[in-house]
């Protein structure tokens, strides 16, 4: 008689799922172009496109200037960010070099539908300007870290003052967003502690030699206050360059909306838009804004206007990255084509 095949595990549900997805780049991409234009759909749902139109036809050009100056500004303080994150980690490189591969960097993560995403073409460039894989790759997660530890400084912050804006009814969301933002920083102490963990005959392994590592470097980074404190002051400020932009959006559309609630209610519409489910935050952006914004009483019609506002100007700053990149890869070639006429045969030594 034959037996009869055991069942599968929902981990090796899971473990079969997370193999398709890294082996198929491209399903991983169409299932992010998917939920995309599902999450626009339901944010624009409750539009009302003439009331829409209305508001665009009316709005102030000078405060959507101000607004991209200020997502510039967001730009440069995670371009400063970085570099101290660099220099703590005695990853030594230009500021002017880092500026331009985070510009590089800002500019997949916002216009490319692939999944290579702006962390990679980080990594990616930073290992071609000879830094070591492992100190590349840890230094655009410790960037991504400053940044939500920026949002979660922000909103334990402003906690006191969200039942105010929007209503007691609120409370316990806005608590539990606080103890999560309070959860987060307590991580970044907890994973600074690895690198003191003995390993001891594990040390064969190499995720945990990486775990250490990531400790090491966390410790460098947060817990010394010569490098946390501007990191972090950095991190703050980029985050409220976002705020301050969407409000000057929402000025630009004579919305009735105070720099408190922007700096409020941006704070989750940050942590929604940076889950890589969907291409550069799209959808979910939208969906967060309308969702959140419609708390003090602004129309979907006015907060969907905001959010693509907000994302194509982002795009729009973003594109000069993509020259930056181009220009990248047509000195590289021309660099690999001056070593291959080096070293063919005949040439002299």
């Amino acid at each position: 008689m034959q037996a009869s095949p055991e069942r599968e595990t929902p981990i090796g549900y899971l473990g079969r799922a997370r193999r398709m997805l890294s082996n198929s780049p491209w399903l991983a991409t169409a299932l992010k172009i998917i939920f995309t234009v599902a999450m626009l759909a339901v944010a624009l749902r409750s539009v009302d496109f003439p009331a829409a139109w209305k508001y665009a036809s009316e709005q102030n050009d000078w405060f959507l200037i101000l607004a991209a100056a200020l997502l510039a500004f967001q730009i440069a303080c995670g371009a400063g960010r970085w570099q101290l994150i660099l220099r703590a980690l005695n990853a030594v490189m230009p500021f002017v070099e880092t500026c331009r591969i985070y510009y590089i960097g800002a500019f997949f993560g916002t216009c490319m539908v692939a999944s290579v995403g702006g962390d990679v073409a980080r990594g990616w460039l930073m290992y071609r300007n000879n830094i070591r894989a492992g100190t590349a790759a840890i230094s655009v997660i410790l960037d991504r870290v400053a940044a939500l530890a920026g949002v979660a400084i922000i909103v334990l912050a402003v906690t006191p003052f969200f039942v105010t804006v929007v209503g007691r009814d609120y409370f316990a969301p806005a608590l539990i967003l606080a103890c999560l933002a309070a959860a987060g920083l307590l991580g970044i102490v907890i994973v600074a502690q690895l690198d003191r963990v003995a390993i001891g005959r594990f040390a064969r392994f190499r995720l945990l030699n990486h775990l250490v590592a990531l400790g090491g470097a966390t410790r460098q980074v947060f817990l010394r206050p010569a490098a946390s404190i501007p990191v972090l002051a950095l991190g703050v400020a980029t985050q409220l360059g976002a705020s301050l932009a969407a409000y000057a959006i929402a000025r630009s559309l004579a919305l009735n909306v105070t720099v408190t609630e922007c700096l409020i209610l941006m704070q989750p519409v940050t942590l929604f838009a940076t889950l890589p489910i969907s291409i550069g935050g799209w959808g979910v952006r939208e969906a967060a804004v309308v969702t959140f914004f419609g708390l003090v009483g602004v129309a979907p019609s006015a907060a969907i206007l905001l959010s693509v506002q907000l994302g194509l100007l982002a795009v729009v700053l973003s594109l000069p990255g993509g020259l930056l990149f181009l220009v990248q890869r047509r000195r590289a070639t021309a660099d690999i084509a001056d070593v291959d006429r080096a070293v063919a045969p005949g040439t002299p030594r």
